[in-house]
């Protein structure tokens, strides 16, 4: 019997008609129900949310019924099995895995685009003629047919998160045939792919959530690529995990999974290009963040805040070893600033009667902001922030 009629035999086992999905189901309800019961029932503190489906495939069926039938089906009925144990805990919902791909040409076909696993894990020549020769996968289309409707997403619960992939299928295929790559074409792109992304997020009222990104470590422009996978993060404001930080990479077996080399840690554990990863950000921030910006190259970074201001800090986290030793500036709108250098935070309290504050952060010569390496909506409220302190 196929799987999506929850209905599996398997006589090897002594299975007929087996619930199979059914059981699934329950059984991360059981999980939910016990990580709840830990420290006297406040659950454990490292367990945001449960992700009940990673990459979810077609597997031959088609992508929108696939979709709007099946997978939205199962994840209601793991919505139901959690919230009977956890009324805080987050659903991490995903799309199919190929849904940031799509082919250009015939609807009619439905034929879905390889997933990025299965680009990494065969290359095949059908993908490198579509991607590269051809070019009819297109990644600027995004097309989900999870429900955005608001009565399906009642069903769902209000503390939904879509979860997301992305890996630009030819920055992937180039990395593992070593063809030289061109940075151009994903800064000219990827601004679009990822406002889609996270437009997909916010009309079903869902919290957008970047759960998996990176690249091939050995590939040439690697750094420009994960750096700008950063630069939109940062736009976007969005939550996001790096794929991945592998203990046990080797240079033979590299990240022992399909032979891919992902992974921060090399062999002998040695980072790689960590300095990139390593960017301030702010663990809590005083009013709602509106803009977040960093430039690797010179080190300016930003932060800035609109409306009401709580009686609390902003606490930034400022790579220091990285990026700002021996010493690095600080302009905001308000002085109350203190610079907690063992654990590299930054604890600055924004102007209460202020709409919007601001804080700069450099590794400057000067007292005064060098404006032209900032963003434009940073630039604009400059005029507000004055110099606050050199902090060793």
């Amino acid at each position: 019997m196929r799987h999506e009629k929850n209905d599996l035999t398997n006589r090897e086992f002594g299975l007929q008609n087996f619930p199979v999905r059914t059981h699934l189901e329950k059984t991360i309800g059981q999980t939910v129900k016990f990580f709840k019961s830990l420290n006297d029932n406040h659950g454990h503190p490292a367990i945001l949310g449960i992700e009940p489906f990673n990459e979810p495939h077609p597997a031959g069926i088609p992508p929108e019924e696939f979709e709007a039938t099946f997978l939205y089906q199962y994840y209601q009925n793991v919505e139901s099995e959690i919230r009977k144990f956890d009324d805080k805990i987050f659903l991490f919902i995903e799309p199919r895995v190929d849904w940031t791909m799509s082919f250009q040409g015939d609807e009619k076909k439905s034929k879905s685009a390889p997933s990025p696993f299965s680009i990494r894990r065969t290359l095949h020549l059908d993908f490198i003629r579509d991607t590269m020769i051809e070019g009819t996968i297109d990644p600027k289309h995004i097309v989900s047919y999870l429900p955005s409707d608001h009565v399906s997403l009642d069903k769902i619960g209000d503390r939904g998160v879509l979860s997301f992939h992305y890996y630009d299928p030819i920055a992937i295929a180039q990395s593992f045939l070593k063809i030289p790559d061109n940075m151009y074409r994903y800064v000219r792109e990827w601004p679009d792919i990822f406002a889609q992304l996270v437009k997909a997020a916010k009309e079903r009222g869902l919290v957008p959530f970047l759960t998996e990104f990176g690249g091939v470590q050995d590939a040439e422009l690697i750094r420009d690529y994960i750096n700008l996978h950063y630069m939109e993060i940062e736009s976007f404001l969005l939550n996001s995990t790096y794929w991945n930080y592998d203990l046990y990479n080797t240079t033979e077996g590299k990240d022992n999974w399909n032979l891919e080399n992902f992974s921060l840690l090399g062999p002998g554990r040695r980072p790689r290009n960590a300095d990139v990863i390593a960017r301030p950000y702010p663990l809590r921030s005083s009013a709602r963040p509106i803009l977040l910006f960093f430039d690797i190259e010179s080190t300016y970074a930003t932060l800035l805040l609109e409306g009401s201001v709580v009686d609390a800090p902003t606490i930034m986290y400022i790579p220091y070893d990285y990026h700002y030793s021996p010493e690095f500036k600080v302009w905001a709108t308000s002085k109350e600033i203190e610079w907690d250098r063992q654990n590299k935070l930054l604890s600055w309290y924004p102007v209460k009667d202020q709409t919007l504050n601001q804080i700069i952060v450099a590794k400057e010569r000067s007292n005064k902001v060098d404006i032209e390496r900032l963003p434009k909506r940073a630039r604009d409220s400059v005029e507000k922030t004055t110099f606050v302190n050199t902090f060793p």
